[in-house]
């Protein structure tokens, strides 16, 4: 979905070949892997094989397509403006090649190193149907001056906030520095930061209110992560997360122990364990018959984080919990060495419990395509594609999110979210081994949470720069869409000759949707979802207007 908006885009205004047939093979893969026995690990070993085999195929496609399309925009943005200072002995080219294409870096998109010198110009990409302004990481190869003598800017040249989140990693004979620096981008639009040398005398301190704990300090007191959005309270002895104050809304949302992983023991009675979730036996809360450790603790103006261990039977799980500024979302992200075993008489599962403490009204919301769904609490697991929202009286409410887990099971207790289920037929190794899994909690109204799923799970690409001269400016967007509407996918059209743009109203109600494309718009029309064409629209001053009815999807080509 990302690589259409960007190769679309790449066609809009850079004049990329469109090539609406480059990504057939990898949709075929992709479906090919929802197959009823794939999906829910249920097949033999070496079915398990081919599916990720063809995975790691669809990956390499849709980085590379991904990656070029972004290329091709950057090599139209005239950078003559930015005042470099390359240098000539450098080893900086070329570094990161392969980087982020691995489940712990979430499949983030390729950005290999371009840049060189004390001087990099970074063009940040936003392949969603929302205007973001939020922390981005940023990953810059072999930068080895002074850290504390940089700064950003925009486009515009002016400072924006940032903070390091890791310096000098190690990767293949390259050494790596992580930022958190802050963007502001429209709808899939683009804009360009540039890391420099800091103009004013002195050392900067890049983050003052940075403090570690490690494990030679034994304070017992609560562990707290908070912005300016929430504040988050965990007991020091469990890492369980007591307190989840929403300063939105001033309402208390969680004020008992929740946000812990469990060990669940299932019955095998109803058989075919590889395909259901058996009725539970025992159910064990990891975090305190486990002895959960903290690792780590810093804070920081733009960014806080804890890390703890779980150790448990075979295995073990890292979990680190950080909170940026300006976010809603508290995020757990994980890694699992999972080695527990099953036999014929249970089958053990680890899933992450959420209960919550506001007033529930007995229901939840699943997000499902083109919409949401209202389902009833129930003891079983149900699907949802990106986030759950916990219903109640309070106006702003707990959504659990997760960028690869689907199954959620809600009572009238608490929300969980399945992560990991050892089945011993006809594949007994599943989900053995590490695997990396990132899980949000967030405040929000129901509105709001497809956006901050959307966000959460669509990390924002990048790609370093030279100087070059070029046609576009720094920052700008191909495509716009107005309306109070959501946008399923921007794509280059099947024909080969525009772009396709499907729009969806989930809220109930009929929305007036403007429609406008860089250079203009001379044609569009209607289609059906093979993109056939149904009818013509009117184009107005280069842009189209038309209506998508209530709990409807219309797709539009623009030519």
């Amino acid at each position: 979905n990302e690589t259409e908006a960007l190769a679309a885009s790449a066609s809009i205004i850079a004049g990329s070949k469109r090539e609406p047939n480059r990504l057939d093979r990898s949709w075929r893969n992709i479906l090919f892997n929802h197959f009823h026995d794939i999906l829910p690990g249920s097949g033999v070993v070496e079915t398990r094989e081919f599916a990720l085999g063809r995975f790691q195929e669809t990956l390499a496609n849709v980085g590379t397509y991904a990656t070029t399309s972004m290329r091709r925009i950057a090599e139209k943005i005239d950078t003559t403006s930015i005042e470099y200072d390359d240098e000539p002995e450098t080893y900086s080219e070329g570094g990161g090649v392969g980087f982020n294409g691995a489940t712990i870096q979430r499949y983030h998109m390729p950005s290999t190193e371009r840049g060189r010198g004390k001087t990099r110009v970074i063009h940040v990409f936003n392949p969603t149907a929302y205007v973001r302004d939020e922390l981005t990481s940023i990953v810059v190869w072999d930068y080895t001056y002074d850290l504390g003598m940089i700064e950003f800017v925009d486009a515009s040249g002016n400072p924006v906030e940032f903070t390091v989140l890791e310096s000098g990693k190690g990767y293949w004979w390259h050494s790596y520095t992580k930022f958190l620096v802050k963007v502001k981008i429209p709808a899939y639009g683009y804009t360009t930061v540039v890391l420099r040398p800091n103009a004013n005398d002195g050392h900067l301190n890049l983050d003052p209110g940075v403090y570690t704990r490690g494990n030679e300090v034994l304070e017992d007191f609560p562990v707290v992560l908070e912005n300016d959005c929430i504040r988050a309270t965990f007991d020091c002895v469990t890492m369980e997360l007591v307190e989840l104050y929403d300063k939105k809304t001033n309402e208390t949302l969680i004020s008992e122990p929740s946000c812990y992983f469990r060990l669940i023991t299932e019955s095998t009675k109803r058989g075919m364990t590889s395909w259901k979730i058996g009725p539970y036996c025992q159910i064990v809360n990891l975090n305190r018959t486990s002895r959960a450790r903290l690792i780590e603790e810093s804070h920081g103006d733009l960014f806080s984080k804890m890390k703890y261990e779980i150790k448990f039977g075979r295995s073990w799980l890292v979990c680190t919990v950080s909170l940026k500024k300006g976010s809603p979302v508290l995020e757990f992200e994980n890694i699992i060495n999972w080695k527990e075993e099953g036999d014929e008489s249970t089958i053990p599962q680890l899933n992450f419990a959420v209960p919550v403490s506001y007033r529930r009204n007995g229901k939840f919301h699943c997000d499902i395509p083109f919409g949401y769904i209202e389902r009833k609490n129930q003891n079983s697991d149900v699907p949802a594609l990106t986030y759950i929202g916990l219903c109640g009286e309070s106006e702003h409410k707990i959504a659990v999110m997760c960028d690869s887990k689907y199954g959620y099971r809600v009572t009238d207790e608490m929300a969980a979210l399945t992560l990991m289920h050892t089945a011993t037929n006809p594949d007994p190794c599943s989900d053995s081994g590490e695997q990396f899994l990132t899980i949000g909690i967030a405040a929000a109204g129901l509105s709001e949470m497809k956006e901050i799923s959307d966000k959460f799970n669509h990390p924002m690409p990048h790609i370093a720069s030279i100087r070059h001269e070029g046609t576009l400016p720094l920052e700008g967007t191909p495509i716009s869409v107005s309306g109070d509407i959501k946008v399923s996918a921007v794509k280059v059209s099947e024909d080969g000759e525009g772009t396709a743009i499907r729009v969806y109203d989930d809220l109930g109600s009929d929305k007036k949707v403007v429609l406008a494309v860089s250079g203009g718009i001379e044609s569009a029309y209607y289609a059906d979802t093979c993109e056939n064409k149904l009818a013509d629209i009117p184009v107005s001053g280069g842009k189209v207007e038309f209506t998508c009815p209530a709990h409807d999807f219309v797709t539009v080509i623009v030519k």
